[in-house]
């Protein structure tokens, strides 16, 4: 599954390139990968939007879109068809985003010789906004192409573009169809109960979210819901409740109620403190960890405690901060608390400079493959040499995954359930930053 440097480098290519581009169609190939519309909806209030933000939560991705009224839309259609050249295109483009050009100031278009096929002056309507909330899931991809390259197999949705430079064509394809596009009619980020106000800028920074104006000047615009208090009631409705990126069964699929025209996703509305956030202290963890006694790793994979963490970031950064992925997770010591954060974060940073891991099925943005699996330390490296000391790396199934670790370097917790030493004893074998 890709996990947080793999979707936040997707979220950077896209951002890169699609900002400011439009949408000139989508093609659904496979109705059931979007929830909160049909196809034919989803293209209608779709089309001709343009990308205006591109953010990250946890795993997901999200893109906030303008998109203009149907007047101005079906305007914009019919300009393209009646008039060609710069400006005819002007007049559409003002009727699609509400501002006047000269020609529909003027209730002509150049020329003088017919009245224009937009609106009256002053009758458009402000654009509005959408959100795609796209979560890649197991197998997804989500890249730029033009429109003769061939369509990949397992290709589900195919956004049209234009204003976007080479590019003519977005597309998700997913071989397990476990990937899932959410249209939203409102934006999900604002302040939420389980966020503190006062992060700034620095934190939609980190969440992949660009700042502006309004948020920079009054502080925290946080996530919705992202965290929450465990000692509060969960006030989403039974049958919305789960884990998406958890094993086991998961709830039906949502697929919005009739009267409620933004259907976040339960996994969205949950999710726990950004890892490279400001937010994510020891303190924190150590709040979040209380009183549980499941294996540290499988705290780690819960998006509620952390989000973005998945099975390979979590090994490794448990690696790095000498810790068993079976210890206890709320009988970790503040010590090693502050060594767990201070790894989850250079670990991810690291593979985001790196452009993500690749095994198989993830892709960057531009279709290229990710580069930090060479140095990687311990995950998926069963039987190896343990980078640090040369011990044969184990595998031990947990919480139906599988934890790669050194069993020298991460010895077991005592048998009181307390921590043990940090390893110090363990040789060093060579350096860099697999030998921390």
């Amino acid at each position: 599954m890709p996990e947080l440097p793999e979707v936040e480098t997707i979220r950077r290519d896209l951002e890169r390139h699609l900002r400011g581009a439009r949408v000139a169609g989508v093609r659904v190939l496979r109705p059931e990968v979007v929830v909160g519309a049909s196809p034919a909806e989803f293209d209608r209030l779709l089309r001709g939007g343009r990308f205006l933000r591109f953010a990250r939560r946890g795993k997901y991705l999200l893109f906030e879109v303008e998109v203009p009224d149907e007047a101005a839309a079906a305007a914009l259609r019919r300009g393209r068809g009646a008039r060609q050249g710069r400006a005819g295109s002007g007049a559409a483009d003002a009727a699609l985003h509400g501002t006047p050009s000269v020609a529909s100031a003027k209730g002509c278009v150049p020329g003088g010789r017919e009245p224009a096929a937009s609106a009256p002056l002053g009758a458009a309507r402000r654009p509005r906004r959408r959100w795609l909330a796209i979560h890649l899931r197991m197998t997804g991809r989500l890249t730029l192409a033009r429109r003769h390259e061939p369509l990949p197999p397992h290709t589900h949705v195919v956004w049209e573009l234009a204003d976007a430079g080479p590019w003519e064509e977005l597309r998700l394809s997913d071989p397990r169809r476990f990937g899932r596009v959410y249209l939203l009619g409102r934006s999900p980020l604002g302040r939420g109960p389980g966020l503190r106000a006062g992060d700034g800028a620095r934190r939609q920074r980190d969440a992949g979210m660009p700042p502006t104006a309004r948020s920079a000047g009054a502080g925290a615009r946080s996530l919705q819901a992202a965290g929450g208090d465990p000692g509060r009631p969960d006030p989403t409705p039974p049958e919305r409740r789960g884990d998406p990126d958890q094993p086991g069964p998961r709830p039906p699929e949502w697929r919005g109620d009739p009267g409620r025209p933004d259907p976040i996703p339960p996994g969205l509305r949950s999710l726990g403190p950004e890892p490279l956030g400001r937010r994510f202290t020891a303190s924190e963890l150590a709040r979040r960890l209380a009183g549980r006694r499941a294996p540290i790793k499988a705290v780690l994979l819960d998006q509620r405690v952390v989000a973005g963490l998945g099975n390979i970031y979590a090994d490794e950064a448990l690696f790095r901060a000498r810790l068993h992925p079976a210890h206890p997770a709320g009988s970790l010591s503040p010590t090693a608390l502050r060594r767990l954060v201070r790894a989850v974060r250079r670990v991810l940073r690291e593979a985001l400079a790196a452009g993500g891991t690749t095994f198989s099925d993830y892709r960057d943005g531009l279709g290229r493959r990710g580069r930090f699996a060479q140095r990687l330390a311990v995950y998926g490296r069963a039987g190896e040499p343990c980078p640090r000391c040369g011990t044969p790396i184990a595998a031990l199934p947990l919480a139906g995954r599988t934890a790669h670790f050194c069993p020298r370097c991460q010895p077991p917790p005592d048998a009181a359930g307390g921590e043990v030493g940090r390893g110090a004893a363990c040789p060093r074998r060579g350096a860099g930053p697999l030998a921390r």
